[in-house]
C-alpha cells in the first residue's frame, strides 16, 4: 500500500469485463474505487528503446496502463488486488495463465 508520489498523475480506468469500477462501493456503502490504474507524469515510461512495437501499454494521451488492479482506500492509501492480465512468464520461458 501506499500513496501517490509527487509529480505524477493517476487514474482509475473501469474494468467491466473483471468487473471493477471506479464508483464501487464497500460492504458498509462507502465509496472504495477500483479499476486498472493509469498513471502519467515525467517520471513515467515512455516507451521501449528502439522498439516502438512494444508500447501497447499507453494510449494516445500519454497514459501507460499498469495492468494493476487497485483499489483506493477511504484514507487515500492505494492497495493492489488483482492483476488485469493473470498470465506470468516461468523461468523458463513459458506462459502460463493463472487460474482465478
Amino acid at each position: 500500500m501506499g500513496g501517490p508520489c509527487v509529480n505524477t498523475e493517476y487514474k482509475l480506468m473501469d474494468v467491466p469485463e473483471m468487473n471493477y469500477k471506479a464508483k464501487d462501493l464497500d460492504e458498509e456503502g462507502r465509496p472504495a474505487p477500483r479499476g486498472e490504474m493509469c498513471i502519467k507524469g515525467f517520471e513515467v515510461f515512455k516507451g521501449y528503446y528502439k522498439d516502438g512495437g512494444k508500447d501497447e501499454g499507453s494510449n494516445e494521451e500519454g497514459w501507460l496502463h499498469t495492468g494493476d488492479i487497485v483499489q483506493i482506500n477511504c484514507n487515500g492509501s492505494i492497495k493492489i488486488i488483482d492483476r488485469k492480465k493473470n498470465i506470468f512468464k516461468l523461468s523458463h520461458g513459458e506462459y502460463v495463465a493463472k487460474k482465478i
